[in-house]
């Protein structure tokens, strides 16, 4: 038997480059175009003219709760928390800060901290939700997926399935202490998996979602919250209003009606694809190129729907029109509507574009009793 040296790897190691925001400025845009703006009461965000804010919360100031599962250590100075982010925002204001409970536990003396200082505040920002953290006192199996403990620092991820997704009671207990003395609440939910937040939608006068954004997300929430950059993200979940409303999805078939109680709402708490931001915009001269298409025609050139859309408020912003089909008349039952293409377009104030979204050959497809959507079955009628 030959010997052969293994003194040389085959794979030469080598060095890891630091993460830093000048070499990875995708991190922070990615992080802007992801947040989700769910409520604005009387146009509270964005926030100007703040004397002093309260940030509190499990999520404000935890670095890991803003990355996701499996991600390795970080240094600390490579990630802004919402409660950094809000102080570099804010030079001129008085930030506190309170905690106010961890994910799953709190405590008297944390609920009456953020009480204490929620009352010396004129805003009060609360960052709830959930965290993939590996870094705190959760256990592990040898596959890696985590053990359920006593304790739980981590509530989402592998090992992590949750039949409530309602937010941990001690979260509400700090956001009820919060509100009671708050003259504004702004809540921010950073989470790993959508959550029931009918309670905290209802009284927060402000309501903001991420969905893990990043080592930049509390940079980006917090130009967010102060108007520096619009939020442009849409929902890519439904959100549901009970664990017993599940599953909640917005296509469901229209041979039966979805999410229909006698003790609960027959929609979802916010539908997929939505998003409010700081501006408002209107759709004119919808049209399509053309109105009736052969399945020839539509096989060579697709269909294509034209607007204009301006933006009519006083801010710049992303205007994320979304387009989708309900087919009329079908050998098989189709979902009600069914999402087949969208765009995000940025408009000045008072500016005005011309869009097209075109839907192609293969998107108003279906699989009938044949099987063969592969060879694209279109079928006649109107959609």
């Amino acid at each position: 038997m030959k010997q052969v040296s293994l003194s040389t790897p085959l794979i030469e190691e080598k060095q890891v480059p630091e993460f830093s925001y000048e070499e990875y400025p995708e991190a922070l845009e990615l992080a802007r175009e992801s947040v989700i703006l769910l409520k604005n009461r009387e146009n509270i965000l964005p926030l100007e003219n703040v004397g002093s804010i309260l940030v509190t919360g499990p999520n404000a100031d935890d670095i890991y709760s803003q990355l996701g599962d499996y991600t390795p250590p970080v240094r600390e100075y490579t990630v802004t928390t919402v409660y950094q982010g809000i102080h570099k925002q804010y030079p001129d204001a008085e930030i506190l800060f309170a905690k106010g409970s961890d994910l799953t536990e709190t405590t008297e003396e944390m609920l009456l901290e953020a009480e204490e200082k929620t009352e010396k505040c004129d805003v009060s920002i609360v960052v709830l939700g959930s965290s993939s953290s590996r870094f705190t006192e959760a256990d592990f199996d040898d596959n890696g997926a985590a053990r359920l403990s006593e304790h739980l620092y981590m509530d989402c991820g592998e090992g992590m399935d949750r039949s409530d997704l309602n937010v941990p009671e001690a979260q509400l207990e700090l956001f009820r202490t919060v509100r009671a003395k708050s003259r504004k609440v702004v809540t921010v939910v950073i989470a790993g998996r959508p959550m029931i937040l009918n309670e905290v939608e209802k009284e927060s006068d402000a309501l903001l979602l991420s969905f893990y954004p990043g080592p930049c997300g509390g940079q980006a929430i917090a130009e967010i919250i102060r108007g520096i950059v619009n939020p442009p993200g849409r929902l890519p979940v439904s959100l549901p209003r009970a664990n017993g409303q599940l599953p909640v999805y917005y296509n469901y078939k229209s041979s039966y009606l979805a999410m229909h109680y006698l003790d609960e709402g027959h929609t979802p708490l916010f539908y997929f694809g939505y998003g409010l931001d700081y501006t408002e915009y209107i759709y004119t001269e919808i049209r399509l190129i053309q109105s009736e298409i052969t399945t020839e025609q539509l096989q060579k050139t697709g269909v294509e729907l034209q607007f204009k859309v301006k933006n009519t408020g006083d801010r710049e912003g992303f205007c994320v029109p979304q387009l989708y089909i309900t087919d009329l008349q079908t050998s098989v039952a189709r979902r009600v509507r069914e999402l087949k293409g969208y765009t995000k377009i940025r408009l000045k104030a008072g500016e005005e574009k011309e869009i097209g979204i075109r839907i192609a050959f293969d998107e108003p497809a279906l699989y009938n009793c044949n099987i063969n959507k592969q060879k694209g079955c279109q079928e006649k009628g109107d959609i």
